[in-house]
């Protein structure tokens, strides 16, 4: 409503003004399963989008909201071409290119995932995010060294990335080095303490040492945070 007001007030050629409208019907489509909302800000968008006056920002901005509303679609051939279209238009406009990237891995096209997660690190080099999700990307395809190496350099970039430091956390877990994962969640922690998933992962990684007393102190402090949580419950009996 109040993006309407924006529209209503500042004038329809105010495009930035569209974006919030756009990005709440799209999550109003996902918190009420009703596809019709995505349906309006795909129709609605291309009105807009073909205006011979739009700056390439604007027109990139534009199609990255109308490729999240067609993701709701399940249009994603289409989805995909308007990241691309809009990463094309503002090379590093980070939202388009992982986006593009998220696309290819939904449709099991690994190679061209792997390419749209590196195009975005070489577009914008001094971003963490960018390390991270490829990071997350190289994880979930079992590659875990190259996963460690960019979520190393998210930190590097950024020492408070609290996500970076759980995820190399994770990666290292899976390498079979809990010592080096047990340090990675601390730091995270360190940073932010409000954290039950990092303590039980970091109850994990100290359960893997022969380190039941520090794993329970972490696990009662998920059990603490989360008393509902059923998993917490029976990782606390299990320490």
């Amino acid at each position: 409503e109040e993006a309407r007001d924006a529209l209503r007030y500042g004038g329809t050629e105010q495009i930035n003004y569209y974006l919030p409208y756009f990005y709440g019907m799209t999550a109003l489509s996902t918190m009420e399963n009703r596809p019709e909302h995505a349906k309006v800000v795909v129709d609605f968008s291309g009105q807009i989008i073909d205006r011979p006056t739009l700056k390439p920002e604007e027109k990139a901005n534009l199609l990255y909201q109308r490729a999240a509303a067609e993701l709701v679609l399940q249009l994603l051939d289409a989805a995909a071409r308007d990241y691309d279209t809009a990463a094309t238009l503002v090379p590093t406009h980070v939202g388009a290119r992982l986006g593009l990237a998220d696309v290819y891995v939904r449709q099991g096209k690994a190679d061209k995932a792997e390419a749209a997660f590196t195009a975005a690190v070489q577009a914008v080099p001094n971003n963490p995010l960018v390390y991270n999700n490829r990071g997350m990307y190289f994880q979930n395809q079992g590659k875990t060294q190259p996963a460690i190496a960019d979520f190393t350099r998210a930190i590097e970039l950024d020492p408070n990335y609290t996500v970076a430091y759980t995820n190399r956390g994770f990666a290292a877990m899976a390498e079979g080095n809990p010592q080096a994962a047990e340090a990675d969640f601390s730091s995270a922690l360190k940073i932010d303490p409000q954290q039950p998933l990092v303590y039980s992962l970091r109850g994990t990684a100290r359960l893997s040492q022969g380190n039941p007393t520090a794993a329970i102190e972490d696990y009662t402090q998920v059990q603490k945070m989360d008393p509902q949580n059923p998993i917490a419950q029976a990782d606390l009996g299990f320490a």
